[in-house]
């Protein structure tokens, strides 16, 4: 119907639903038999400027009036359109930049506890930073396991075995 046209034309589509029958006939009858007589759809596009923008949809408004939409409200629905758009590639940033944030913080508090396995190995092998880090990425790869882990876990079993 009117709301795939204007998904794939990315244009807004007004339609009336006594001259449409031909165009799309199992909407009309169907739009028909609840008495919508009029609609009118909108693509509804995310994605700004600088980026690849999107469809995900089309937006649609109905009446049982036939001559409910002219210019003026394809008009209006088209900039309430881009807003929603706008909101939508909007809260997509935001949960973005927030796991983001999240990554880092976590990545933070796995350094620490990676450069404290490290220190305990430089302590107990006497190797330097690199070894120390070589050792826990070896057995981090050989087990499968986050570099992060393998580093706890030492931690936990230096600290169970000390007095």
């Amino acid at each position: 119907g009117p709301c795939l046209e204007a998904a794939l034309s990315r244009i807004p589509v007004r339609a009336v639903m006594s001259g449409a029958h031909h165009r799309w006939p199992e909407f009309v009858e169907a739009a028909q038999r609840v008495g919508i007589r009029a609609s009118l759809s909108v693509p509804l596009v995310v994605g700004g400027v600088d980026e690849e923008q999107e469809l995900v949809g089309s937006l649609n408004i109905y009446s049982g009036t036939a001559s409910a939409f002219d210019p003026f409200d394809e008009e209006l629905m088209r900039l309430y359109s881009a807003a929603a758009g706008q909101a939508i590639t909007n809260a997509g940033r935001w949960q973005h930049s927030r796991a983001t944030v999240t990554q880092l913080e976590q990545a933070l508090v796995s350094r620490s506890d990676i450069d404290m396995a490290k220190g305990a190995l430089i302590a107990l092998h006497g190797c330097d930073p690199q070894e120390a880090f070589a050792k826990l990425t070896v057995e981090s790869q050989r087990r499968n396991v986050k570099l992060r882990d393998i580093a706890l876990e030492l931690l936990a079993r230096l600290k169970a075995s000390s007095p």
